[in-house]
């Protein structure tokens, strides 16, 4: 399998939703991320996700179930998650399912509002009790 008739380096794109929606897979191999919205955008298109097992992704991805997860700077368990998934569709078409399902609604504006909320009052009432 030559990789240049199956990987296309496009660069910035203004038409990233169009784009991804063509992937069999999404792969996001970083070595740091905060909170990784590529993943939940990939997620809500239904397709299945490799990532790098990293601070952020943890916070998304849930291994073998809604995405799979790699060690860090380590290709050749990158480049077997992904035969995995391409030798059996059915698998990866499930996985797609399930984070299309399950990650997006952990990630609504109004769900990271109230978190942030939260999180400010239980301060502010512990500043108050001191």
């Amino acid at each position: 399998m030559d990789p240049e008739d199956h990987v296309l380096m496009l660069g910035e794109r203004s038409d990233a939703r169009e784009i991804a929606s063509l992937f069999d897979i999404f792969v996001l191999p970083s070595l740091w991320e905060g909170l990784p919205l590529a993943l939940i955008e990939a997620a809500a298109l239904g397709r299945p996700i490799v990532a790098t097992d990293i601070d952020g992704v943890r916070e998304v991805i849930r291994p073998g179930d809604t995405g799979v997860l790699v060690p860090a700077k380590d290709p050749a368990k990158l480049a077997e998650a992904l035969d995995r998934l391409l030798d059996d569709p059915a698998a990866a078409a499930k996985m797609g399912e399930r984070a299309k399902r399950e990650i997006p609604p952990l990630f609504t504006l109004s769900g990271m509002v109230e978190k942030t909320q939260r999180i400010y009052l239980e301060l502010a009432a512990r500043k108050l009790k001191m």
